[in-house]
């Protein structure tokens, strides 16, 4: 399980660098409000993803206790 997590990080982190990438190339190599913007929508996407996945696995682990006990 750790290395899944490991795993998805490390996709996540290049998938933001590809973006990043191609919008600084778009805008010529300079660093202008629209490469600030791109990367905070890709964060916060990232950020809420990586909640509501975490919110899933608490949310199983809770049910799973509830059946047992």
């Amino acid at each position: 399980m750790g290395n899944n997590g490991k795993f998805e990080g490390n996709r996540s982190i290049r998938l933001v660098g590809e973006v990043l990438g191609r919008v600084v190339e778009r805008e010529g190599g300079r660093i202008t409000g629209r490469v600030i913007v791109a990367g905070l929508v890709v964060l916060g996407v990232a950020g809420l993803a990586f909640v509501a996945y975490r919110l899933l696995m608490i949310d199983l682990i809770l049910n799973l206790v509830g059946e047992r006990g």
